[in-house]
């Protein structure tokens, strides 16, 4: 498995416990570094890079995205990149309908979004739409707290 966007590697090191081997990668070095000295496990990898242009070697069975996909300006590049690399890719991302003010924020012309890296929040008919560009299938798709988590194949 390839966790993309691990952070300090909170999922990695839940998804290793049944996983074979997983990969988690950030472009952030300081939380990689809290990754490995904290979450180890022998079947963990960690790398430190931007997956929006790292080279990855090899398959994987499965991809995670949890909230990543919002962080990238490129996304439908982006997945066109990585989807080759499994087929199948589990993805979460935060929703602008998690509330009306933040839907009304966007409509004033408001600052509406949970983290100012944000590039996007998705209705699910944005997310839909985007999958659809990018060549993906949703397979599996529900709405929880404010944010989409979906199954997405080839």
């Amino acid at each position: 498995m390839l966790d993309i966007g691990c952070s300090s590697g909170e999922v990695t090191f839940d998804i290793a416990k049944k996983a074979k081997e997983i990969t988690g990668i950030d472009i952030s070095s300081a939380k990689i570094k809290i990754a490995e000295e904290k979450r180890k496990a022998d079947n963990i990898e960690y790398l430190v890079g931007d997956a929006t242009r790292y080279v990855f070697n090899g398959k994987f069975d499965v991809i995670i995205l949890s909230n990543v996909l919002e962080h990238i300006r490129e996304r439908i590049d982006f997945l066109n990149k990585i989807k080759i690399l499994a087929p199948k890719i589990l993805i979460r991302v935060p929703l602008i309908t998690r509330d009306w003010i933040s839907c009304y924020k966007k409509e004033a012309g408001l600052p509406y979004l949970l983290d100012s890296s944000h590039c996007i929040e998705y209705t699910e008919e944005e997310f839909a739409e985007e999958m659809k560009k990018a060549g993906l299938k949703m397979e599996f798709i529900k709405v929880k707290f404010g944010e989409l988590y979906a199954v997405i194949t080839l």
